[in-house]
């Protein structure tokens, strides 16, 4: 079973998603499987930071709503082999429900080693439903 690991702060513009990109590489050249998921939903920046942007057809609020599969709305990272991302909903209010994510990320850490969840700046909701089911943070 692997790790979940919340990368947050109060402040935007830290380096929260640079700071995940570049920990769930290292971890993937450690022979590490990631999985990058983007909680800021709204905002997301990591498909773009990871070029699967193009290829993004799913998205979590998507698996949260039925409409596809987990699997379905995983896409790997050509710019970061070990690397995949679940990325977030374009549109703010489709944020995933904090009960939602304390399901989602164990079942998502059968299949990965590290669990690495990008969070939205600030101590909202979107920070709490990205904290709710992380094993550790940072």
């Amino acid at each position: 079973m692997g790790i979940a690991t919340v990368i947050t702060s109060g402040k935007g513009g830290v380096g929260k998603s640079t700071l995940a990109v570049g920990l769930g590489r290292a971890l993937a050249q450690r022979g590490r499987r990631v999985l990058l998921v983007d909680c800021d939903a709204g905002l997301r920046s990591l498909d773009r930071m990871t070029g699967t942007e193009e290829a993004l057809v799913f998205d979590s609020s998507d698996v949260v709503a039925g409409r596809c599969a987990p699997a379905e709305a995983i896409y790997p990272c050509a710019s970061a082999p070990g690397v995949s991302l679940l990325p977030a909903p374009q549109n703010g209010e489709d944020l995933v429900p904090e009960h939602v994510m304390r399901r989602l990320v164990p079942m998502l850490k059968r299949y990965f080693d590290r669990v690495i969840l990008d969070s939205p700046a600030g101590v909202g909701r979107g920070f709490r439903a990205a904290a709710a089911a992380a094993d550790r943070a940072l």
